[in-house]
Parts: structure tokens; sequence; C-alpha cells
């Protein structure tokens, strides 16, 4: 299995191997659509922003910011189209 990265953009690692990566992705998942800064994340692992920066960009390979533009614009979108779909469907029911 090959592991191409395009250059510049975020690889869409899994943060299984570090919890506190996780809890932190977890939490950026859930307010997806809403504006998240470091330091609201730092609380969220225990840790202090710049650890919490270079924890996650050794684990998933790039920042939270950019892994929340880059990684999560493919949830949103999924999460809008089920939206979409739920609407047809009921508005298709009635």
């Amino acid at each position: 299995m090959s592991t191409a990265t395009t250059p510049g953009r975020p690889q869409a690692s899994s943060p299984a191997a570090d919890p506190l990566v996780e809890r932190v992705c977890a939490y950026l998942r859930d307010r997806a659509d809403e504006p998240v800064r470091l330091a609201d994340l730092a609380p969220v692992a225990g840790l202090s922003s710049g650890y919490l920066q270079r924890r996650f960009s050794a684990a998933m390979g790039c920042s939270p910011k950019a892994w929340l533009r880059e990684c999560c614009a493919g949830y949103r979108w999924g999460i809008e189209r089920k939206r979409r779909l739920l609407e047809r469907e009921r508005g298709a029911s009635r």
C-alpha cells in the first residue's frame, strides 16, 4: 500500500497512537464548523499550547489548524451531504 502525499497537504494520519492527540481530534471534529484556537485546544489535552502544537504535529504530520482545515473538510462535507439526504427523504415521505 502506497502512502504518497501531496506536498504542502497534511497527511490523514491516525491519532490512535497518541490518546491526547485523539482527544484533540475528537474535539475538533465535534466543533468542525466553529472557529477554534490553539489556546482552546490546550486544556482539552492538558498540555501547554506550544507542546500541544509539537505533539500534534509529530503525530499527525501537520498543525491542528491545518488538520482541521484539510482533513475535517471532508468530514464536514459528509455531514452536510447526509443532512441534505435526510431532508430529501423526509420531504419525499410526506
